[in-house]
């Protein structure tokens, strides 16, 4: 007895799942790619080396009715935030804040995201208003809901000052990078 295939919105979206997953993980896996760090910071300092000047550096209001803030490190090889949470002091919450800024668009972005650290702002009611996403291995940052809306841009920041905050958490930077993707912070 023959079956009849039928598609279905379930098995549209799993298998537009799995196609993205293979792509990703194939994109993360070319030995001849160089590692993600290699390819990131070439990115930046291609984006600075143009002949054209960046535009200057434009202050983002990052969550600004946070008065508080926490970090949260993912445990192991887990895909799972843990649920220790690291308060930020007043200090540290501004240098977060005024470590991410608003820059061009590099032509290539990285296509792994696995970030590692997740930064919870609250406001003074205890209720989180936003979460700031960093991955040291591919050096990239995001935001939910996004901080950076206009096209041609995305949200960056300054990594060294992002590392030096995580190791005053008592976390690494590297947390889970490979080796050839482990973040060194610069003087």
């Amino acid at each position: 007895m023959e079956t009849q295939f039928t598609w279905t919105p379930q098995r549209a979206i799993g298998v537009g799942l799995a196609l993205a997953v293979s792509i990703v993980l194939m994109s993360c896996d070319d030995p001849n790619a160089g590692s993600l760090s290699d390819r990131a910071r070439a990115s930046t300092s291609e984006r600075s080396s143009k002949s054209t000047p960046s535009p200057p550096r434009q202050p983002l209001a990052v969550f600004p009715d946070a008065v508080s803030a926490s970090m949260v490190v993912r445990g192991g090889k887990s895909l799972q935030f843990g649920s220790r949470k690291r308060a930020l002091t007043a200090n540290q919450l501004g240098r977060l804040r005024g470590s991410l800024r608003r820059t061009p668009a590099p032509e290539d972005l990285s296509a792994c995201f696995v970030p590692h650290h997740r930064f919870d702002f609250e406001d003074g009611q205890g209720r989180k208003v936003g979460e700031l996403y960093v991955c040291f291995c591919c050096l990239g940052v995001q935001s939910s809901p996004g901080l950076v809306t206009q096209e041609g841009f995305i949200l960056d920041a300054n990594f060294n000052e992002l590392a030096r905050l995580v190791a005053e958490l008592g976390s690494s930077p590297n947390t889970n990078c490979d080796a050839a993707d482990r973040f060194e912070v610069e003087s």
